[in-house]
């Protein structure tokens, strides 16, 4: 993903055998890994500002959401349960991060504070409802998603809360 200042690439890669972050110039140039565990680590997303990069991490058993500073530093969880959270995404002012996760045995939208505060359901069904297609409205009024709710995976928008 580009960073928002357009000069950078977040990624995940397993060049090193696992599942870790990089960040590399715009051009290719110099890689860095952010992250170097015997964990995988994956789905980096850049905060608005650049500062701050999401992600997700198995390192404690199971799949939960971390943000870190842009430069590696600074780790720290979000998300802590038995569950699989997944495909984080930043609101347009940064301040909360829209997942999907399966707390409640299928997956269903969430979004919580930037510091893992207020998780607030969004969907609640039986159907699959995924992230891979989570997406913020540029006023961060709205949230478009993924849901296989009519038999086809198709896009949904639904509002964001207050």
């Amino acid at each position: 993903e580009w960073s928002p200042d357009g000069r950078q690439i977040v990624f995940h890669s397993d060049r090193d055998g696992d599942w870790d972050i990089y960040v590399m110039n715009a051009d290719g140039s110099d890689v860095v890994q952010l992250i170097n565990n015997d964990s995988s680590d994956s789905e980096p997303t850049w905060s608005p500002d650049g500062r701050r990069i999401a992600f997700i991490s198995d390192r404690d058993g199971d799949w939960d959401i971390y943000v870190m500073n842009a430069d590696g530093s600074n780790v720290v969880q979000l998300t802590n349960n038995s569950s699989w959270d997944s495909v984080p995404a930043w609101s347009p002012d940064g301040r909360r991060i829209a997942f999907t996760s399966d707390w409640d045995g299928d997956f269903d939208i969430y979004v919580m504070n930037t510091d893992g505060s207020n998780v607030v359901q969004l969907t609640n069904n039986r159907d699959e409802d995924w992230g891979e297609a989570e997406a913020w409205s540029p006023n961060g009024r709205r949230i478009a998603f993924v849901s296989d709710r009519d038999g086809d995976r198709d896009i949904y928008v639904m509002d964001a809360p207050p």
